[in-house]
């Protein structure tokens, strides 16, 4: 859905933040004049279990927050755009991983703005997908820390090249792309899936 295209940009101090102002916004007084803007009949049947409930929900809107964020941290799509881009994976350390996506030059370079930008880390997140879409797009992956979160780079419809820079090869990374000439610059660390997965015939 929509929230796994606008949501994996943010952490958890973001999301906690902006809860706790939202709920710091929801006073009682706010819950009490919302009320009685309802018509006098239906304040007098469901009046106060209204209160009761709104006053619950806010009580409780940090946590229910967070349980919202790891159901969607545990699992992150990071998606391109059909641009040229470059996404560059750092292995940070401590379980981490940066992640961050730009347009590229020509010299394969990233090019202003950065238009994702995010430290992953393995408390939160188990896995990680990076949809480069269409145009060449290129993958640099580096660093000397090692993370147990899996990272998937899945190219789009050009010549896309996944690139594996880092002194410690510990760590679970594929590269998926069937479409165009695509290249895995590595020591034969990396699994390389040109598999093209067709949709199944329909069914009587």
């Amino acid at each position: 859905g929509l929230d796994r295209w606008i949501l994996p940009q943010l952490d958890w101090p973001a999301w906690q933040t902006t809860l706790e102002r939202i709920q710091a916004s929801i006073t009682d007084d706010v819950i009490d004049d919302a009320i009685a803007n309802l018509p006098p009949e239906y304040q007098a049947e469901v009046g106060e279990h209204l209160r009761s409930g709104l006053r619950a929900r806010r009580d409780n809107l940090v946590d229910e927050g967070r349980a919202f964020y790891e159901m969607h941290a545990e699992e992150v799509d990071i998606q391109g755009s059909d641009e040229e881009d470059l996404a560059v994976i750092d292995y940070l350390g401590g379980d981490s991983i940066r992640v961050r996506l730009s347009g590229m030059t020509a010299e394969g370079d990233p090019k202003a703005p950065t238009y994702f930008d995010r430290t992953f880390r393995r408390a939160d997140t188990e896995e990680i997908r990076i949809y480069l879409r269409g145009d060449d797009d290129r993958a640099l992956i580096r660093g000397d820390g090692s993370s147990r979160i899996e990272v998937r780079v899945i190219g789009g419809g050009s010549d896309d090249v996944l690139v594996d820079e880092r002194t410690d090869p510990t760590g679970l990374i594929h590269f998926y792309d069937h479409r165009g000439d695509n290249e895995v610059v590595d020591d034969g660390r990396i699994g390389f899936d040109r598999w093209d997965f067709y949709d199944p015939p329909p069914t009587d």
